[in-house]
């Protein structure tokens, strides 16, 4: 599960916004990426694509399968209407 939240970092942790939620186990562990809300769009951007910079050839296809399959789209890149 992946959920982009807007959060306020006070006393040492990160608080969602209000009217964000966050469908989680109390206690339960996440892996966050940090980005300040007054950073722009191609910052955030270089930030995330650091995530992918270890990864294998492998790794990058089979991430890019389950985000296409996972928006609608075909193995061939198309969307699928159907859903």
């Amino acid at each position: 599960m992946k959920h982009l939240i807007d959060a306020v970092y006070a006393n040492g942790a990160f608080r969602p916004k209000e009217g964000d939620t966050v469908d989680l186990a109390e206690g339960e562990e996440v892996r966050l990426i940090v980005v300040p809300a007054s950073s722009s769009s191609q910052q955030a951007r270089d930030l995330a694509m650091q995530v992918f910079t270890d990864l294998s050839e492998r790794d990058l296809r089979e991430i890019s399968q389950v985000a296409l399959t996972s928006h609608g789209f075909k193995d061939s890149g198309q969307i699928d209407r159907a859903e």
